[in-house]
């Protein structure tokens, strides 16, 4: 085996390992103690608090950020809501403490921390526990990063791995609304969120629209063996993101079948969510369809391609054959001086113009029937400036 291919296979597998740990990493050890909210070993994981804090009600908004253990706000005690936002799950001091504040369930705190959950909810009675997985692009890869959502009667808490997310329209509604009296509600508040992650998902499928019409337009005009391990990378990132879809579709089921929401008029909110988990459901399957097309038109395209190289060098061995044959002819050795039929044509004081005369009339009378039968140019299809 060739040491390209080896270092070919070590790449191959290091890409690999790389995607699964961006799923499937932080998970407990086993046989832990369930709801054991514990530091990882690995020295590289940030313990910095990144908490802002957006307390508001219908006529009143304050913002800030917590950078200290000791500043994590308790919950109001009136008419004000509370959103703690908090970036980073690797500290667990700041995850037990906000825990204790806020009468979050150790279960649940141990899923925010080991960030391989599949989207759920949870009804732990003092407050409900989602959680929702948000698209990003990492170097240009697909990342879903886990946010984890807690809301009870005065307070909404969400927690992400990093700084970007797609909260930025909620932001700006909270900020600009002078009356909020909906974003008043945690539960809504809860539900503006997750419909943010859902929608979220609309432009990374437009964009994954995009590079399909130009990965059909290459593989029709230049097919290439890339495109094909393109092909196939884009459908691992759809099946993907259709089973975290489906989980989150799932999941506002559920959250339907609750109380506080099937009697409310927060039911028709969530089953917009489900509705919107139905339509990025069925844009995936269209691409995916799409993808396996790619595929069939890049074996058929190839055929092709090797069918007209193949037909091309056919009508060149069909032409030299005769030229091959009259060359033939007269490069063999006879002896003119022991007999006049030893190719008299060697005699002849016009025998080269006339060889190369023949060869080159038989030449052009084999590229004009074959042009003619439209093997050379494709004849019903004018050239077109």
């Amino acid at each position: 085996m060739s040491t390209t291919h080896l270092t070919s296979n070590k790449k191959t597998k290091k890409h690999h390992k790389k995607r699964h740990a961006r799923f499937f990493h932080h998970r407990s050890k086993r046989g832990s103690t369930p709801g054991l909210v514990v530091m990882p070993s690995e020295s590289t994981y940030s313990r910095e608090i990144n908490i802002s804090v957006l307390t508001f009600n219908s006529t009143e908004l304050d913002e800030k950020h917590v950078v200290q253990i000791d500043q994590i706000p308790v919950p109001p005690v009136d008419d004000k809501i509370i959103w703690l936002d908090v970036n980073g799950v690797k500290n667990t001091e700041v995850l037990n403490r906000i825990g204790e504040i806020y009468g979050l369930h150790p279960l649940a705190l141990e899923d925010v921390r080991n960030v391989h959950q599949r989207p759920k909810v949870e009804d732990y009675k003092s407050n409900t526990f989602a959680i929702v997985r948000m698209p990003i692009l990492i170097n240009e890869e697909l990342d879903l990063e886990q946010v984890s959502l807690f809301w009870g009667k005065n307070f909404v808490i969400s927690f992400q791995e990093k700084s970007d997310d797609c909260f930025d329209p909620v932001r700006t509604r909270l900020k600009n609304d002078v009356k909020r009296i909906k974003l008043c509600n945690p539960t809504y508040f809860a539900y503006a969120l997750m419909d943010a992650v859902v929608d979220s998902y609309f432009p990374l499928l437009e964009n994954y629209g995009i590079i399909l019409d130009e990965l059909e337009d290459q593989v029709l005009l230049n097919p290439d063996p890339q495109q094909v391990a393109r092909t196939h990378a884009i459908k691992r990132d759809l099946a993907l993101i259709r089973h975290t879809i489906w989980s989150q579709r799932q999941a506002f089921a559920n959250l339907l079948e609750f109380d506080e929401i099937a009697r409310s008029e927060l039911r028709f909110f969530i089953r917009d969510c489900e509705d919107h988990s139905f339509q990025l459901i069925d844009i995936i399957e269209s691409y995916r369809e799409r993808l396996n097309g790619l595929t069939d038109i890049y074996l058929s395209s190839t055929s092709n391609r090797l069918n007209e190289v193949m037909k091309m060098l056919t009508i060149i061995a069909t032409i030299f054959m005769p030229l091959s044959f009259i060359s033939g002819v007269y490069g063999m050795n006879f002896d003119r001086s022991v007999s006049p039929y030893n190719m008299p044509e060697l005699g002849w004081y016009f025998g080269y113009p006339m060889a190369i005369g023949l060869m080159v009339v038989i030449a052009s009378t084999f590229l004009l029937y074959f042009w003619r039968k439209g093997w050379i140019a494709d004849r019903t299809h004018p050239h077109q400036d």
